[in-house]
């Protein structure tokens, strides 16, 4: 018998919305798996899984309702806005460190 390969979903495949493009979900349970696991880690389902970006968008969803802390890695980082980048670049510009060696 073949040897499947199966790897769990972890926080770390989570932290990035980014790999949205790695998961998939599981018709059966509804678990997220990595793209590479050939069955379900959860109730080893071997059939088609749910590849849609929506949906796993969803699954993710409800696991963040589930997992306040999944909330806190995917909140956005507060960014600058373009009037305070500017700013940023003039003070380190004027703030060039000086050489007073002789």
């Amino acid at each position: 018998m073949p040897r499947t390969r199966l790897t769990h979903t972890t926080m770390a495949h989570l932290r990035d919305w980014n790999s949205i493009k790695k998961l998939k979900a599981c018709p059966l349970c509804g678990c997220l798996n990595v793209s590479e696991n050939d069955e379900c880690f959860a109730c080893r389902w071997s059939g088609q899984f749910e590849t849609d970006g929506r949906l796993v968008r969803l699954r993710l969803a409800e696991l963040a309702l589930r997992q306040p802390e999944l909330r806190e890695l995917w909140r956005p980082a507060n960014r600058a806005n373009l009037f305070q980048r500017i700013m940023t670049a003039l003070r380190q510009a004027v703030r060039r460190p000086v050489d007073y060696r002789i």
